[in-house]
């Protein structure tokens, strides 16, 4: 059954839209400007009994050398909006630093720790991204959401948020806007957080194509470890420990650093030296390149400390 959709396209390569520069094409391709468009293109994906996939930004992605046999909605909507009281809606296709941005131009801070992050609010808020112990669905106060045929306003605990993940991810439904709850500030002190953030980063900054964070870090609030076994498996004495797990979580940078892991190449693909916890695309890379990577990671991981890593990269197509 054919697609219902105006202005759609056919045999999209998906790599120029994503991070790591890697994926096939989808068989049917459609940007969603606003919720209307975005539900309609749901809809009709429905009714054809064609499966459906929500693009945002593209990075915490892998896309398969076959692409995606379905309709990719990428979406589109970049609004940004002062509702007052210091609070800002935007759409889910605003990518991260547009909304940094665009409220510091109008003296609202408070999400500086987001900056450096790639991708959009709408990813930001379905996979509760962030960095130094943070994570965006701090200051999210609610988010329009299509789920069930409806499209519901949520409030945080409805979506609730936990380490790098919501309900929205584990139960499914599509983020069209969100608003944001900022704190006033002047434009001058908000350039400056942004800054050290940035300082912070590039210290470890990826220069080659990427999809972020691999896996996610080991958080230890959730996850019963076997502290001895770790330490043993990457020689570390109890100071060390201590120091690395200083936010409740174990690293996989670290951890894939003290392994010997970091440069390892597999076809086009390469364990970043920068940065662990990143595989980078070192031009043409297969997408079954970093998968086998990632496989050599699980499974050293596995073996010697006792962890299953979770993916934090959603696979496509697979």
């Amino acid at each position: 059954m054919k697609l219902d959709i105006k202005n759609i396209q056919e045999n999209v390569i998906l790599a120029p839209y994503t991070t790591f520069k890697i994926g096939g094409p989808a068989k049917y391709f459609f940007q969603a400007k606003n919720t209307d468009e975005a539900v309609g293109a749901i809809r009709a994906a429905v009714v054809a009994k064609i499966p459906y996939l929500i693009f945002g930004g593209g990075s915490n992605i892998l896309v398969s050398d076959k692409g995606y046999p379905g309709l990719v909605i990428k979406i589109a909507n970049t609004n940004f909006e002062n509702v007052g009281d210091n609070f800002v809606r935007c759409g889910a296709g605003l990518a991260i630093s547009c909304l940094i941005q665009k409220a510091k131009d109008i003296n609202l801070g408070g999400i500086e720790f987001m900056a450096g992050i790639p991708g959009t609010v709408g990813g930001a808020v379905c996979g509760n991204a962030g960095a130094w112990g943070r994570g965006f669905g701090d200051v999210v106060k609610e988010a329009v959401v299509y789920r069930d045929e409806k499209v519901l306003t949520l409030s945080r605990d409805d979506i609730g948020f936990t380490y790098r993940s919501s309900s929205i991810k584990e139960k499914g439904g599509v983020i069209m806007e969100a608003t944001i709850a900022m704190i006033s500030e002047d434009k001058k002190s908000i350039q400056d957080k942004v800054y050290e953030i940035i300082k912070k980063r590039s210290k470890a900054e990826v220069h080659e194509p990427s999809a972020g964070c691999v896996f996610k870090n080991i958080d230890l609030k959730k996850i019963q470890v076997d502290k001895e076994k770790i330490m043993k498996a990457l020689d570390l004495n109890e100071e060390e420990y201590i120091k690395a797990t200083n936010h409740d979580k174990l690293p996989v940078g670290f951890i894939v650093d003290r392994l010997g892991l970091k440069e390892k190449i597999i076809g086009k693909a390469k364990i970043s030296e920068c940065h662990g916890a990143y595989i980078v695309n070192l031009g043409n890379a297969q997408a079954e390149d970093v998968v086998m990577l990632m496989s050599l990671i699980k499974t050293k991981v596995r073996n010697l400390l006792g962890i299953q890593l979770e993916n934090e990269i959603q696979l496509v197509g697979f």
